[in-house]
């Protein structure tokens, strides 16, 4: 289940990666993003693991249900749509 989540997340980060890059600079932008995205993945445990430590293994998993969350809403309500339709 964990590597079907991480194949689907994996996708979409590249995929909007692709998408928002600018024409001028594009494989900088892109490796940039490559880059952010796994100081997240490498500094999220760390995080989880002083929230856990702080309040508890329930209160850790109420905050990254949370997070997760959060992010649903940016993405639906933050990011543009990128298709640019052609008009006759």
């Amino acid at each position: 289940m964990a590597g079907f989540g991480n194949g689907l997340g994996s996708g979409i980060n590249m995929t909007l990666a692709g998408d928002f890059s600018p024409q001028q600079g594009r494989a900088e932008f892109i490796g940039v993003w490559g880059l952010t995205s796994d100081m997240g993945s490498a500094v999220a445990p760390f995080v989880m693991g002083a929230v856990a430590t702080g309040m508890s293994l329930a209160g850790a998993a109420a905050v990254t249900a949370g997070m997760g969350i959060c992010g649903a809403g940016l993405v639906l309500f933050a990011m543009r749509e990128t298709l640019q339709r052609r008009t006759a």
